[in-house]
């Protein structure tokens, strides 16, 4: 049967009934199967659908009018939202996250509740804040910082959805988010490399006193490990294996990786071996002396 104009319930053939909610997409209504509790697919019985639509619509309705006792308010969602999420982040992810869902309420509100995000609302909170000064002079805020703060809220209502707390996601719904340019990564030819590890290791030659020695340590472990700059930075004695020529990634004291469950080893290759061997200690033996790179000791 197909399904008429203006019927909110109706059957698809072979795949039970359904109800149609698209009058109510500002608080996550759509084209919706009619599935009993417990059950897996949409029911075939149509006064057991036209039951669960009867409850359906009752609770959209509550959803739109904001009094729904399972519809807490945004603030103090958030507030549970970054305590749940602090046992399994790390502390600047929850902060970064907290500052982005900070902006979010600075703009609707401190009553607002969960089912009062809407699409609309928020298309506009987002070309609101596009307009709003960045932190440089004379910038707008950046769409990174605006996706970060949207991805924040997302997350939140991935929590309530499942809770309960909420119908839908209104940021999953978001027709247009910002987008970023990426510029395309810019890559050394060997030439160019040598020359910057020339450079940096005159400049450890000069006697004058510089800001962070040890130049051509530090630029050989960049380029020839492919590290972050934090991880480079962070560095230690053991992370170094001359035994069996691998530079171990790591986490450590003073370093995160990307992902603390995903550490890595690299090749150890000649060049940089000779490299770090002369800067790594005083001794004959050049595998002590050395605490981090960015914490190197002298002779």
């Amino acid at each position: 049967m197909a399904k008429k104009r203006g019927d909110r319930l109706y059957l698809r053939e072979g795949r039970g009934w359904y109800g149609d909610f698209r009058d109510f997409r500002d608080v996550g209504g759509r084209q919706e199967a009619m599935i009993p509790p417990g059950d897996r697919f949409a029911t075939n019985n149509r006064d057991t659908a036209a039951t669960l639509l009867a409850a359906r619509l009752k609770e959209l309705k509550e959803l739109r009018s904001g009094r729904s006792a399972s519809d807490p308010f945004l603030r103090e969602y958030a507030k549970r939202h970054l305590e749940i999420k602090a046992q399994y982040r790390r502390a600047s992810t929850v902060a970064r996250d907290e500052l982005s869902l900070r902006h979010v309420l600075e703009y609707f509100g401190e009553d607002v509740r969960l089912s009062q995000v809407t699409v609309e609302r928020l298309t506009d909170y987002v070309l609101r804040r596009s307009r709003q000064p960045g932190k440089r002079e004379g910038t707008k805020t950046a769409p990174q910082t605006i996706l970060h703060e949207l991805h924040a809220l997302s997350s939140l209502y991935k929590r309530a959805v499942a809770e309960k707390k909420a119908v839908a996601n209104p940021v999953a719904m978001l027709p247009d988010k910002p987008s970023v340019a990426h510029a395309e990564a810019t890559w050394l030819e060997i030439g160019e490399a040598a020359r910057y590890l020339e450079k940096a290791r005159d400049a450890d030659a000069d006697p004058s006193p510089r800001a962070l020695p040890y130049l051509e340590a530090l630029f050989a472990a960049f380029l020839l490990t492919g590290g972050r700059r934090g991880e480079v930075f962070g560095f230690e004695l053991r992370d170094i294996d001359f035994d069996n020529d691998v530079v171990h990634f790591r986490h450590n004291a003073w370093r995160r990786l990307k992902r603390e469950h995903h550490p890595r080893w690299v090749p150890l290759w000649p060049q940089l071996r000779e490299i770090l061997a002369r800067y790594m200690g005083c001794s004959s033996n050049a595998r002590t002396g050395f605490s981090s790179l960015h914490l190197v000791v002298g002779c």
